[in-house]
């Protein structure tokens, strides 16, 4: 999933708390529906060129398979690819139709919301 922002290029985002919310909104507040969320603390993550990976210690502690943030470079605006494996994760069963998944690093967010269809229990990206 691609998330556009105006964020300058992330100098070490292993220095900084970064989190990952699902949600019906952008950019949710406090009073908004979010359907699950991650949080990572300052040292998660760790640098493999321009693709920032969970560290082996934060997927043993969280049980998450992958994380992964890749930074496009020379793009305006600034545009951050991710990938996400959480197989056991604890999803509520819900209507996902209409999904906005919102990155924060540090004190900057960016948003993008998506079409999804079901495939048996599996929820999909509509292209």
């Amino acid at each position: 999933m691609d998330i556009e922002t105006e964020l300058a290029s992330f100098a070490d985002l292993a220095a900084v708390p970064v989190s990952l919310k699902f949600a019906e909104n952008e950019n949710p507040t406090p009073a908004d529906r979010v359907f699950f969320r991650y949080d990572f603390r300052a040292g998660d993550l760790e640098s493999r060129g321009p693709t920032w990976r969970l560290t082996d210690a934060t997927r043993s502690r969280t049980g998450i398979e992958q994380f992964m943030i890749l930074e496009t470079t020379g793009s305006s605006p600034h545009t951050l690819s991710m990938t996400l494996t959480d197989s056991g994760a604890q999803v509520p069963d819900v209507d996902y139709s209409h999904l906005c998944v919102t990155l924060s690093i540090g004190p900057h967010s960016g948003s993008t919301c998506v079409r999804m269809q079901p495939a048996g229990n599996i929820w999909t990206v509509v292209s």
